[in-house]
């Protein structure tokens, strides 16, 4: 992708040009000088006319010289009011951007024009000042579904908040809304408890992200309790890194869970402050929950081991289709808790896809012996998993490659800050080419793809095959490791007693080795190797 920034003169030339390669501009007004990007209204129909452009950036835009405050015709960057108009006029003609970012921008005036882009599916605001003409730009926003406000709002003069925030539904498309760093007011809540209960939304996505609250707790009030957990459109609930969440709000996290209507399907509450009362109220949605595929429990570092035994127990025990879970950071799983969770592994096998028990240094190696034995499990989707420690040794590692039989989904391995010798890295290097017979390779793992370790660096033998395991098929991947590490390729190990029937097939065989130039050692030892049939056909012949 093409990033154009409107103060480098490279990048104004193929605006200019319309250059279908630019597909994303950025329009620093704090640092275009007057007259140094031309006639700013014709670039303005250069970047409408452009049908590659999908993103524009507005930073540092209606933010008025200190020194010159009574020209409010004139911006910070010395562009003229009735130029700004026509651009902003002409970008908005563009019927192929779908996303602005307004960063450090005050919503008022001319800019607002960019609310008629035909298009426009995405808004981020970062920082910017609301007015009280934006909730009115926003409601001409006729395909709008998705929005993000990063870091702080601020509402100039007689702004209702309320009515801003309503106004991002008022076309009932909006399914993405996203708060980061924000400090939210009791009016938002009011207004994203309304939007919530409102029947006709249809949000998909809720974050709450690293958020302050001027009210405490948050989720109870304003109606904003009952619009969530009465929602059949939420899909994914994002309540990372947040301080603002108290007990109150854990239960209503939980009846969420635990609504016959909800269709949650995501929930990330990594690094936020939850205890022991709070996980045995979250543990009691997950029970009764049938729904959610992806957990984020990462870094929950207030939940003592009776309260993760809490959360592993109702997992177990549950219906919940559980795919992916994140349990990174949490010193205070140890092995009693670590044992409960096997058994969410060996329950939930055969939907598993995803899982990280990385750096819980509480888990010592009897707590791995759960693991291994639940890892031994046929786990048919299980495509990445992250295991490492500061207790990931060689025996771990031993037992971890015999789960390798049945992971044949498994592409992804990230060790961490694993101690792992020669002896752990043979048991690895067997499971992925057991070169001791033709059938030991065909029976290999053909499909783990990366393995990452630190501070170490994996093996020539170890990377090699990762590589050639990366390079094709299952299928494929066989045939070149038959070629490399089997030697003595003979049909005999693999038909026995039947002499006419492995003659019939050394056609084949010898047409599959030969589809690669570089396999003429391996087609001579092949040939050598079956002079026996050579002289069982000059007696017998070939038969019919």
């Amino acid at each position: 992708m093409s990033r154009c920034r409107l103060d480098n003169e490279d990048m104004l030339e193929r605006i200019r040009r319309i250059d279908p390669e630019v597909k994303e501009i950025k329009l620093y007004f704090n640092a275009i000088k007057q007259g140094a990007v031309g006639d700013f209204s014709t670039l303005g129909h250069c970047i409408g006319q452009n049908k590659s452009i999908n993103k524009i950036v507005i930073s540092h835009h209606n933010l008025f010289d200190p020194q010159n405050e009574v020209n409010l015709d004139c911006h910070y960057s010395g562009i003229p009011s009735r130029e700004s108009e026509v651009f902003f006029n002409a970008v908005s003609q563009s019927r192929s951007i779908k996303r602005i970012f307004f960063r450090s921008c005050c919503l008022g005036g001319h800019i607002l024009k960019l609310f008629d882009t035909p298009n426009l599916e995405r808004a981020d605001f970062e920082e910017c000042i609301i007015t009280n003409q934006t909730a009115s730009a926003i409601r001409r926003v006729s395909g709008l579904q998705c929005v993000q406000f990063i870091q702080q709002l601020t509402y100039c003069n007689i702004t209702d908040m309320a009515d801003f925030i309503t106004s991002l539904n008022h076309n009932y498309k909006l399914e993405y809304l996203f708060f980061l760093m924000i400090d939210i007011k009791e009016e938002e809540v009011r207004a994203l408890g309304d939007i919530f209960l409102d029947p006709l939304s249809i949000i998909k996505k809720l974050g709450l992200v690293d958020c302050r609250a001027e009210v405490h707790p948050l989720l109870p009030r304003n109606g904003l309790r009952n619009g969530l957990v009465y929602s059949s459109s939420l899909c994914e609930l994002v309540l990372h890194e947040n301080d603002v969440m108290r007990v109150e709000d854990w239960q209503v996290v939980s009846d969420v869970l635990s609504s016959p209507v909800t269709a949650l399907k995501a929930l990330d509450i990594g690094q936020s402050q939850i205890d022991d009362v709070s996980a045995v109220a979250l543990a009691t949605g997950l029970a009764y929950n049938t729904t959610l595929e992806e957990l984020d429990l990462s870094s929950l570092g207030l939940i003592t081991a009776a309260g993760w035994l809490s959360i592993f127990s109702s997992l177990g025990n549950s219906n919940v289709p559980l795919k992916k879970i994140l349990l990174r950071f949490n010193d205070e799983i140890n092995d009693e808790a670590v044992s409960s969770f096997g058994e969410v592994l060996t329950a939930k096998k055969d939907t598993i896809e995803e899982f990280s028990l990385h750096r819980c240094r509480g888990i010592t190696a009897a707590g791995r012996v759960a693991i291994d034995a639940a890892c031994l499990t046929l786990m048919p989707n299980l495509s990445k998993l992250q295991m490492g420690n500061a207790n990931f040794d060689d025996d771990a590692m031993i037992a971890f490659a015999c789960g390798l039989y049945n992971k044949p989904s498994l592409a992804m391995v990230e060790l961490g800050n694993a101690t792992i010798t020669r002896t752990g890295w043979e048991a690895i290097s067997k499971i992925l080419c057991g070169a001791s017979s033709l059938n030991a390779i065909l029976e290999s793992n053909h499909t783990l793809h990366e393995i990452e370790v630190y501070p170490q660096s994996l093996p020539p033998n170890i990377k090699k095959l990762l590589e050639i395991n990366r390079s094709g098929t299952p299928s494929e991947v066989a045939h070149l490791k038959i070629v490399d590490y089997c030697d003595e390729i003979n049909i005999g190990a693999l038909v026995s007693d039947q002499l006419e029937v492995q003659f019939k097939l050394v056609p084949s065989v010898i047409s599959w080795l030969g589809e690669d130039w570089n396999n003429h050692n391996a087609l001579y030892n092949f040939i050598r190797n079956q002079s026996y049939l050579l002289e069982w056909a000059c007696k017998n012949g070939p038969g019919d």
